[in-house]
């Protein structure tokens, strides 16, 4: 499977910044079980490497993971597939699946990499039973990109606000939720430090060679940016600050937040 900066694999997190990064990720997996039910179809789109897998399986009737791919999807099916658990390759335009074939679909930190945010939407919203959920997860570009700048990762086409992300939810969704997912006050300080160094190593490449870099030499360059650049060691009590338990999510302080988590309804 292509690694790239984007696809978090928990057997390399290496630095404090990388582990306040994968304690996010794993709390979004932890919201679905306050939406899924034991006897419910889930599936999740853009799965990366396939990790969370093991975390939703046992909340659900059947996990079913489609990525655009095919390495990924064999990646995934040889290291997590299992009675319940599959994996689909698809074009990233159309899923392979009936309508209202699932109880709960999610996409956890991929609406940021599509280029038509509301296609993707209604046809997440097609597959999706009436009355059940779609849960999504993207960065808040609040404190990540400023008006009419382009994102600086390479991967992401449009990152969106609490407002922009209710929008675009409320065009395909007759029910919407937008909460703010915030860390403790030292995976905050961590992760929006990181962002702030990202952003000036952008500002120092005014001719944007890193969107046409060779992806693989790109990945090899802002891992090892980043590791080098990463955060100072932190003293005992800011290291037990940093962990899934506490990652917490909000309706007030949205705009502050690090992460935005969705919730859209159809009737």
């Amino acid at each position: 499977m292509k690694q790239t900066t984007e696809r978090l694999a928990p057997d390399r997190t290496r630095t404090v910044e990388e582990r306040v990064i994968d304690a996010m990720h794993r709390y979004a997996y932890t919201t679905v079980q306050e939406y899924a039910k034991p006897t419910d179809h889930l599936l999740e789109i853009g799965f990366g490497e396939g990790y969370g897998t093991e975390i939703l399986e046992p909340w659900v009737a059947e996990y079913v993971g489609a990525e655009v791919e095919r390495a990924a999807v064999a990646h995934a099916a040889e290291k997590y597939g299992r009675p319940r658990a599959s994996f689909v390759h698809y074009d990233g335009v159309a899923l392979p699946f009936d309508d209202a074939s699932f109880d709960v679909v999610i996409a956890f930190q991929v609406l940021e990499h599509v280029p038509d945010p509301e296609a993707f939407l209604r046809e997440m919203q097609r597959v999706t039973r009436p009355g059940r959920c779609v849960l999504i997860v993207t960065p808040n570009r609040n404190h990540r990109v400023g008006d009419g700048e382009r994102p600086w990762n390479r991967y992401h086409v449009r990152e969106f606000s609490p407002v922009e992300l209710d929008a675009v939810m409320r065009k395909v969704f007759d029910v919407v939720e937008v909460f703010g997912i915030h860390g403790s006050p030292d995976m905050n300080a961590i992760e929006k430090s990181r962002v702030a160094r990202a952003r000036k190593l952008a500002r120092l490449d005014p001719l944007r060679l890193r969107y046409v870099l060779p992806e693989g030499l790109d990945t090899r360059l802002r891992t090892f940016l980043r590791r080098r650049r990463s955060a100072p060691g932190l003293s005992a009590s800011a290291e037990s600050m940093i962990g899934v338990e506490h990652v917490r999510r909000a309706r007030d302080d949205v705009d502050d937040s690090l992460d935005l988590f969705a919730v859209g309804r159809a009737a």
